[in-house]
Order: C-alpha cells, then sequence, then structure tokens
C-alpha cells in the first residue's frame, strides 16, 4: 500500500515535469486576463474545467498560441472552433470563436490569426476558452504559459473594458474594483501642455516613409519632427536608413529612390540596425517611431522577419505609427488600374515615372514599394495574417485630411488607434509634427490611460471614406473624357502614324511637305 502511495505521488510530481519540459512554449492567445482557471477533473467523464477562459469582448482577435498545423477549423454545438496540432504529440483549441480566418491544414506560426472571439458557454458571457491536450489528457495551460520568462511583456494598463453586472463573480473578480480602478480614457493633451521630459528611458529608432531623403539635404517629416521633440535625449535616438547602417549614429545617407524598394528588404535592414542597438545599449528596450511606408517596415519586422531571426534583437516596447496605410492606400493602386483600364493612363503613368527617376518629389508608381501599399497586396495580406511580436503594444495615429494615407486606411484594428484634428493644410506631413498627436503618443508611450474618443475619431474615417472614394473615381473620370473623343483623337493620330511607316504613306507624305513648302514660300514673296 505504500509502495502504491509512493508511486501515485511520485506520478502527480514528475508527469507534470514532463509535460512542462517537453511542450512548446506558448505565448497567450489573447490579451486578457483569465477569468475562469484550469480545473482538472478526477477522472476522464468526470466534471471539470478543462482548460481556462480570457475574459474578452466580443470581435478580439485570437492568436495561435504556438505553431503547428490546423486539424480542424469549424464549429461545434454553433459556437467556433480552432485545433492546432504542436511539436511533441500536443494540440490546442481555441473556442467561442465568431469569425474563423483558418482553415483545416494550414500550417500557422506563433502569433498568427486564427479567428475572433464572440461568446464563451451558454449565458452569452464574451470571453475565449483555451485548452492544451497532451495525447488524450488535458494539461493545465497555464503551466506552459509559466515556462519562461514573460515579463517583458507585462504591462500595468487601465481597465478599458467593464464587465456587466450580470456577469458571475468568477468572471467580475478578474477585475479591480470599480471604485479603486485607473479612468476608461483621459481627455488628450496636446505636447506643449505636458512635462518636458521622456515618456519613458526606451531607446529610440524612428523610420521616415516614402519618397524621404537625407542625402543632398534632409526631407523626411520623421526625421525634422522626430523623437526627439517627444522628449528623447538625441544620444538615444537612431535613424533608419533605406541605404544601410554605415555612417554616423548607424545611418548611412539614402536618396528618395532608395525608398522605392521591396518593403521586405526594408525590414532586413530594420533587423540589422536593431542587432547593432542592442549591442550598442544591452538589456535596453527600444520604441519605433514609424510615418507613412516605415509604418509598414516596422510591422514587417515585427510579424516576421525578427520572428525568424536567430540573432539576439532588443524588445520592441512600443509602435508608433503616423499616417501607415495599415489597409493600404487608394492612391497606390492608381497605377495599375489607369494602365489597364484607360488608353491614356498607362503613358501618364509612364511618365511620372520618369520625372521621378530624374528627381520629382513625389514617389516612382511603378516601383515596387508602391504596388505594396495598393490595398490587396500580397505584402499587405501576408501581414494581416500575422500579430506582432508579444509584448509590443502599438498605437496608429491617422488624420482626416490626408488625401494620401485616408483616415479609415491609417486605422489598425490590432493597436489603439486615434484621429487627431487636422493640423495644416496637408495631413499627410503634417500629422507628424501635430503638436496634439504628439501628445497622444507621448501618454500612450508612458503607458497612460488611452485618449478618449471624440468627434474626429467618429468623423475622421468617414472622410476618409468619401477622400477614398474620389479619387478611386478618377480612373473612370478619365475613361469618361477618353469616350468623349480623346480617345477617338488619340487613335486617328496613332492610325496617321502607321500610315507614315508605309511606303505609301511616306510618298504621301513628301508630297504634302512639298506643297506646303511652296505654299510657304509664296506667302514669305508677297503673292
Amino acid at each position: 500500500m505504500l509502495r502504491f502511495g509512493a508511486s501515485i505521488v511520485l506520478w502527480l510530481v514528475l508527469v507534470p515535469a514532463t509535460v512542462v519540459e517537453a511542450a512548446p512554449l506558448l505565448i497567450p492567445p489573447v490579451d486578457a486576463p483569465v477569468a475562469v482557471p484550469f480545473d482538472a477533473p478526477a477522472h476522464r467523464f468526470a466534471p471539470g474545467h478543462r482548460g481556462i477562459d480570457y475574459a474578452t469582448p466580443a470581435g478580439t482577435r485570437v492568436r495561435a498560441a504556438a505553431s503547428g498545423i490546423v486539424t480542424f477549423a469549424g464549429r461545434v454545438a454553433g459556437t467556433g472552433a480552432v485545433t492546432v496540432a504542436h511539436d511533441s504529440g500536443y494540440e490546442s483549441t481555441y473556442t467561442s470563436l465568431g469569425d474563423i480566418e483558418v482553415v483545416r491544414g494550414d500550417l500557422v506560426r506563433s502569433g498568427t490569426w486564427l479567428g475572433t472571439t464572440d461568446v464563451s458557454h451558454p449565458g452569452g458571457r464574451p470571453g475565449l476558452h483555451f485548452a492544451v491536450k497532451w495525447g488524450d489528457r488535458y494539461v493545465d495551460p497555464g503551466l506552459l504559459l509559466g515556462t519562461f520568462d514573460v515579463s517583458a511583456a507585462i504591462h500595468l494598463a487601465p481597465l478599458v473594458w467593464q464587465p456587466p453586472a450580470a456577469m458571475p463573480a468568477a468572471f467580475r473578480s478578474a477585475f479591480a474594483d470599480a471604485g479603486t480602478a485607473e479612468p476608461l480614457c483621459r481627455a488628450p493633451r496636446a505636447l506643449t501642455d505636458l512635462p518636458s521630459r521622456p515618456p519613458n528611458d526606451n531607446i529610440a529608432v524612428a523610420i521616415a516613409g516614402l519618397s524621404s531623403r537625407t542625402r543632398g539635404g534632409l526631407d523626411a517629416d520623421m526625421y525634422e519632427h522626430g523623437p526627439e521633440e517627444l522628449g528623447y535625449p538625441p544620444h538615444r535616438v537612431y535613424r533608419f536608413s533605406y541605404a544601410g547602417i554605415d555612417g554616423r549614429m548607424l545611418h548611412h545617407p539614402y536618396r528618395r529612390e532608395d525608398t522605392f524598394g521591396d518593403v521586405r528588404k526594408a525590414a532586413d535592414g530594420l533587423r540589422r540596425l536593431l542587432r547593432v542597438v542592442a549591442l550598442r545599449h544591452p538589456g535596453a528596450r527600444v520604441d519605433l517611431f514609424a510615418h507613412s511606408l516605415g509604418g509598414l517596415v516596422a510591422r514587417r519586422y515585427l510579424t516576421h522577419t525578427a520572428k525568424l531571426s536567430s540573432q539576439r534583437l532588443p524588445q520592441i516596447e512600443h509602435l508608433v505609427t503616423f499616417a501607415t496605410p495599415h489597409r493600404g492606400s487608394i492612391l497606390a493602386e492608381l497605377p495599375d488600374r489607369l494602365s489597364t483600364e484607360t488608353l491614356t493612363g498607362g503613358p501618364l503613368v509612364d511618365g511620372l515615372s520618369a520625372l521621378s527617376r530624374l528627381g520629382a518629389p513625389w514617389p516612382d508608381p511603378r516601383s515596387p514599394a508602391v504596388a505594396q501599399l495598393a490595398p490587396g497586396s500580397d505584402l499587405l495580406r501576408d501581414m494581416s495574417r500575422e500579430s506582432v511580436i508579444y509584448g509590443t503594444r502599438a498605437l496608429a495615429l491617422a488624420t482626416p485630411n490626408d488625401p494620401v494615407v485616408t483616415a479609415d486606411r491609417a486605422l489598425w484594428r490590432d493597436a489603439r488607434s486615434t484621429v487627431v484634428p487636422p493640423a495644416g493644410i496637408y495631413g499627410h506631413s503634417a500629422i507628424v509634427s501635430s503638436d496634439l498627436a504628439q501628445g497622444v503618443a507621448h501618454a500612450f508611450l508612458r503607458d497612460a490611460a488611452p485618449a478618449c474618443r471624440g468627434a474626429w475619431d467618429l468623423w475622421g474615417p468617414r472622410v476618409g471614406r468619401a477622400l477614398a472614394f474620389a479619387e478611386s473615381q478618377a480612373v473612370r473620370g478619365l475613361a469618361a473624357l477618353e469616350s468623349l473623343g480623346v480617345g477617338r483623337i488619340l487613335r486617328i493620330g496613332r492610325l496617321g502614324r502607321d500610315l507614315t511607316r508605309t511606303r505609301a504613306g511616306r510618298i504621301a507624305g513628301r508630297l504634302a511637305g512639298r506643297l506646303l513648302h511652296r505654299a510657304g514660300v509664296e506667302v514669305m514673296q508677297g503673292r
């Protein structure tokens, strides 16, 4: 009997240790508190809670806790569920899903978006049920989440969702008392109204946008109004270069055309820069500041490049984007549409491209970067399926008077998004120097409560959609002009050009030229 009891004790001690040792490292599938913990059943058919419940509002995106293969994606008993098989015989299951973004057989990586939450158990309570199995046995996901240091990913943030009064006490206990909790939001304040000190002690890395330059003169909004204005000391600020890190403060001066290349290549360059920053400042965390295209460079780094790198890279604590086309830019898709849907659009785009290569201040419409900014591009679709590195908090800033990246296109559903009032005629550049935008960023960087939603958060996206609609009609407008006669004139001109290339056309042209020459001579002689 004693031998049997000792065996039971040994099994209870060694099996969980074996489970933890063989299990893949898991990241939390959502950023939310655990409302209902794991409760192991006494035996296979006994009651219990075979997983953990996260208290999340409906519509929260759910990420894969580890890499693996989707073995099930569908509905069970009326609720959505996804199961992912991992190494060492483990599988994780995510239930209470509304929308499902993967299908059976998909190979997912840690952080890949699987779907969005709907409701958890019967009764309509919002949340996510997360379960992990090892073979046929359910194990406590908390053991697997707690086997590595996630302190870099923990932030003391204010409460942003209030549980309903009808929610059971088990859920409500996960939240602080309403009388002692931080305010849900704070009124946005301009940077000039805030103390002139850095929001934190991190390293700041700024990334400028498309068609910027630092060679032959500085023309980069992010570098003219960068992290220094938020209080970061200059010796802790680095400016990303699209031409490499061979230079002072790891910046090699670059030309406009250096920004026209593949965003993936630029993300590799950002990795090299951050690698050296980590060597110069061991243990320091980094805040990324990005304008326009620079935001996509940062996102590509966070969703793919950093995860695949075996080098030691710094922890990215914050990402702030200014007027970044997270959903693509309507203007970026116009070059392709003009070339395929109109007669005169192709030569027009070619002319703009040639002028850009000669030094014009606008981006090359035929460049890879512009193609990647178009809605639905391979780059944007690829990044939309992945979350940023766990522990990185993101803020997306937009402005309603931006014709390049309209406000609705600059919002990012995986980040805290704010539309700031217009701060200049041309919002795409003015947003970087906007005193209110910088104030919102400063509060975000010091982990303060989010800015309360204002009128521009409601009307800004609507204005942006109106601008985007007007821009999308440019192709139809040109096609309409062509149908009214411009196209016919060009076709006649092309027909004349083709005729002059034939023998009869050349003879007729010489005769016409002689007649015109004779007529001109007679006019000059006063006949």
